[in-house]
Protein backbone atom coordinates (compact mmCIF):
# COMPACT_ATOMS: atom_id res chain seq x y z
CA UNK A 1 0.00 0.00 0.00
CA UNK A 2 1.46 3.57 -1.14
CA UNK A 3 -0.18 6.55 -2.76
CA UNK A 4 1.41 9.88 -2.54
CA UNK A 5 -2.57 11.45 -1.82
CA UNK A 6 -4.43 10.60 1.40
CA UNK A 7 -5.81 7.37 1.77
CA UNK A 8 -9.05 6.76 3.48
CA UNK A 9 -10.62 3.25 3.62
CA UNK A 10 -7.35 1.14 3.72
CA UNK A 11 -7.75 -0.45 7.23
CA UNK A 12 -3.94 -1.19 7.00
CA UNK A 13 -2.49 2.56 7.02
CA UNK A 14 -1.16 3.81 9.94
CA UNK A 15 -1.94 7.57 9.22
CA UNK A 16 -5.07 6.45 11.10
CA UNK A 17 -4.92 6.48 15.16
CA UNK A 18 -7.55 5.40 17.30
CA UNK A 19 -9.62 7.89 18.48
CA UNK A 20 -9.57 8.92 22.29
CA UNK A 21 -12.49 8.71 24.44
CA UNK A 22 -14.31 6.98 21.12
CA UNK A 23 -17.65 6.41 23.65
CA UNK A 24 -18.47 10.10 24.08
CA UNK A 25 -17.89 11.02 20.46
CA UNK A 26 -20.12 7.47 19.83
CA UNK A 27 -22.91 9.00 22.17
CA UNK A 28 -22.90 12.27 20.50
CA UNK A 29 -23.43 11.12 17.10
CA UNK A 30 -25.90 7.28 17.43
CA UNK A 31 -27.51 6.42 15.10
CA UNK A 32 -25.68 7.67 12.25
CA UNK A 33 -28.25 6.81 9.19
CA UNK A 34 -30.60 5.18 11.05
CA UNK A 35 -27.19 2.90 12.02
CA UNK A 36 -26.71 2.43 15.57
CA UNK A 37 -22.76 1.68 16.35
CA UNK A 38 -21.65 -0.71 18.57
CA UNK A 39 -18.26 0.50 20.60
CA UNK A 40 -17.58 -3.31 20.67
CA UNK A 41 -17.64 -3.62 17.24
CA UNK A 42 -16.73 -0.46 15.57
CA UNK A 43 -13.00 0.78 14.33
CA UNK A 44 -12.65 4.53 14.85
CA UNK A 45 -9.65 6.36 14.18
CA UNK A 46 -8.88 9.74 13.01
CA UNK A 47 -6.16 12.27 11.30
CA UNK A 48 -5.09 15.27 10.12
CA UNK A 49 -5.68 16.45 6.50
CA UNK A 50 -3.23 18.13 4.93
CA UNK A 51 -5.48 20.96 3.25
CA UNK A 52 -7.37 22.16 6.76
CA UNK A 53 -5.59 23.75 9.50
CA UNK A 54 -7.71 23.41 11.54
CA UNK A 55 -9.76 20.00 11.13
CA UNK A 56 -9.20 16.39 11.64
CA UNK A 57 -11.15 13.62 9.45
CA UNK A 58 -12.72 11.04 11.83
CA UNK A 59 -13.69 7.45 10.31
CA UNK A 60 -16.14 4.74 11.56
CA UNK A 61 -15.71 1.45 10.59
CA UNK A 62 -18.81 -0.57 11.80
CA UNK A 63 -20.17 -4.65 11.78
CA UNK A 64 -22.44 -5.05 8.82
CA UNK A 65 -24.75 -2.53 7.42
CA UNK A 66 -28.55 -3.32 7.17
CA UNK A 67 -27.54 -6.88 7.58
CA UNK A 68 -26.02 -7.43 4.90
CA UNK A 69 -23.15 -9.36 5.79
CA UNK A 70 -20.51 -8.38 2.93
CA UNK A 71 -22.03 -4.38 3.47
CA UNK A 72 -19.40 -3.04 6.16
CA UNK A 73 -20.77 0.21 7.53
CA UNK A 74 -18.56 3.35 7.49
CA UNK A 75 -18.93 6.74 8.10
CA UNK A 76 -16.85 9.66 7.98
CA UNK A 77 -17.13 13.24 9.93
CA UNK A 78 -14.16 16.51 10.53
CA UNK A 79 -14.18 17.79 13.71
CA UNK A 80 -12.35 21.20 14.89
CA UNK A 81 -13.19 21.09 18.64
CA UNK A 82 -16.77 20.82 19.56
CA UNK A 83 -18.07 21.44 15.91
CA UNK A 84 -18.89 17.99 13.57
CA UNK A 85 -19.82 17.89 10.19
CA UNK A 86 -20.79 14.59 8.47
CA UNK A 87 -19.54 14.22 5.00
CA UNK A 88 -23.15 13.26 3.76
CA UNK A 89 -21.96 13.34 -0.26
CA UNK A 90 -23.30 16.71 0.12
CA UNK A 91 -21.38 19.92 -1.18
CA UNK A 92 -22.87 22.16 1.42
CA UNK A 93 -20.95 20.32 4.23
CA UNK A 94 -17.80 20.18 2.57
CA UNK A 95 -18.42 23.88 1.64
CA UNK A 96 -19.26 24.51 5.54
CA UNK A 97 -16.05 22.44 6.62
CA UNK A 98 -13.91 25.02 4.45
CA UNK A 99 -15.29 27.83 6.38
CA UNK A 100 -14.83 26.16 9.38
CA UNK A 101 -11.30 24.44 9.09
CA UNK A 102 -9.64 27.03 7.14
CA UNK A 103 -8.40 25.34 3.83
CA UNK A 104 -5.37 25.39 2.42
CA UNK A 105 -4.59 25.14 -0.73
CA UNK A 106 -1.67 25.25 -2.70
CA UNK A 107 0.27 23.02 -5.08
CA UNK A 108 1.30 20.21 -2.36
CA UNK A 109 -2.51 20.08 -1.24
CA UNK A 110 -4.79 20.85 -3.87
CA UNK A 111 -4.53 16.80 -5.63
CA UNK A 112 -5.57 15.90 -2.31
CA UNK A 113 -8.42 18.48 -1.60
CA UNK A 114 -9.74 17.63 -5.27
CA UNK A 115 -9.50 13.43 -4.58
CA UNK A 116 -11.54 14.34 -1.21
CA UNK A 117 -13.94 16.81 -2.44
CA UNK A 118 -14.75 13.80 -5.45
CA UNK A 119 -15.06 11.03 -3.08
CA UNK A 120 -17.38 12.77 -0.56
CA UNK A 121 -19.67 14.02 -2.97
CA UNK A 122 -23.00 12.01 -4.15
CA UNK A 123 -24.36 13.05 -7.70
CA UNK A 124 -28.08 13.33 -7.10
CA UNK A 125 -28.94 10.49 -9.49
CA UNK A 126 -26.43 7.87 -8.16
CA UNK A 127 -25.19 6.92 -4.80
CA UNK A 128 -21.77 6.32 -6.08
CA UNK A 129 -19.33 8.71 -5.31
CA UNK A 130 -16.52 10.04 -8.07
CA UNK A 131 -12.73 8.11 -7.52
CA UNK A 132 -10.04 10.36 -8.65
CA UNK A 133 -7.34 7.18 -10.09
CA UNK A 134 -4.60 9.44 -9.46
CA UNK A 135 -2.14 6.73 -11.00
CA UNK A 136 -1.08 2.96 -10.13
CA UNK A 137 -0.93 3.54 -6.47
CA UNK A 138 -4.75 4.62 -6.05
CA UNK A 139 -6.15 3.65 -3.04
CA UNK A 140 -9.35 1.94 -4.88
CA UNK A 141 -7.23 0.01 -7.24
CA UNK A 142 -3.57 -0.49 -5.21
CA UNK A 143 -4.36 -4.46 -4.97
CA UNK A 144 -5.60 -5.03 -8.75
CA UNK A 145 -3.91 -7.27 -10.68
CA UNK A 146 -1.28 -5.24 -13.44
CA UNK A 147 -3.83 -6.76 -15.92
CA UNK A 148 -6.48 -4.86 -14.08
CA UNK A 149 -4.39 -1.82 -13.42
CA UNK A 150 -3.38 -1.13 -17.29
CA UNK A 151 -7.28 -1.67 -18.53
CA UNK A 152 -8.01 1.25 -15.51
CA UNK A 153 -4.83 3.25 -16.29
CA UNK A 154 -4.42 3.07 -20.19
CA UNK A 155 -3.45 5.99 -21.79
CA UNK A 156 -3.46 7.81 -18.34
CA UNK A 157 0.10 9.61 -17.33
CA UNK A 158 -1.46 10.25 -14.27
CA UNK A 159 -3.02 13.23 -12.19
CA UNK A 160 -1.78 16.87 -13.18
CA UNK A 161 -2.49 20.10 -11.81
CA UNK A 162 -1.87 23.45 -12.85
CA UNK A 163 -2.06 26.46 -10.86
CA UNK A 164 -2.71 30.41 -12.24
CA UNK A 165 -0.50 32.34 -9.76
CA UNK A 166 -2.59 35.81 -10.71
CA UNK A 167 -5.77 33.88 -10.07
CA UNK A 168 -4.88 31.18 -7.63
CA UNK A 169 -7.27 28.92 -9.92
CA UNK A 170 -6.07 25.48 -9.73
CA UNK A 171 -6.58 23.22 -13.29
CA UNK A 172 -6.43 19.89 -12.43
CA UNK A 173 -6.75 16.83 -14.79
CA UNK A 174 -7.24 12.89 -13.68
CA UNK A 175 -8.65 9.56 -14.71
CA UNK A 176 -12.08 9.51 -12.37
CA UNK A 177 -14.18 6.15 -11.49
CA UNK A 178 -17.91 6.49 -11.20
CA UNK A 179 -20.17 3.82 -10.82
CA UNK A 180 -18.96 1.22 -13.73
CA UNK A 181 -17.09 3.99 -15.65
CA UNK A 182 -14.00 5.48 -16.13
CA UNK A 183 -13.70 9.16 -17.36
CA UNK A 184 -10.67 11.57 -18.33
CA UNK A 185 -11.98 14.94 -16.52
CA UNK A 186 -10.96 18.08 -16.20
CA UNK A 187 -11.56 20.13 -13.24
CA UNK A 188 -11.19 23.94 -11.93
CA UNK A 189 -10.75 24.46 -8.11
CA UNK A 190 -10.97 28.07 -6.64
CA UNK A 191 -8.75 29.19 -3.64
CA UNK A 192 -12.52 29.23 -1.79
CA UNK A 193 -13.04 25.51 -2.71
CA UNK A 194 -15.19 25.35 -4.68
CA UNK A 195 -14.68 22.90 -7.52
CA UNK A 196 -15.99 22.87 -11.37
CA UNK A 197 -15.69 19.94 -13.43
CA UNK A 198 -15.27 21.38 -16.63
CA UNK A 199 -15.24 18.73 -18.99
CA UNK A 200 -15.26 14.72 -18.88
CA UNK A 201 -14.87 12.17 -21.42
CA UNK A 202 -15.93 8.49 -21.54
CA UNK A 203 -12.79 6.39 -21.67
CA UNK A 204 -14.34 3.26 -20.23
CA UNK A 205 -15.90 0.95 -18.07
CA UNK A 206 -14.69 -0.31 -14.35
Amino acid sequence: MTSNLTNYYLKDDPSWAILPEPEVFVDYINPVGGYYIDLKLADIRHKKLPFYENLEIIRIYGDKWNEIPEEEFCAFFLRQGPDLIELDGISESIYRANDLGKLILNRDTCADYLKFFCMFLTPEDSNQPFYILEGPESEFIYNFSKFDKDKFLKDYKGMTVTESVSSGLFNAHARVMQADSLYDAYFEIYPDGTVVMKDDVLVGAA
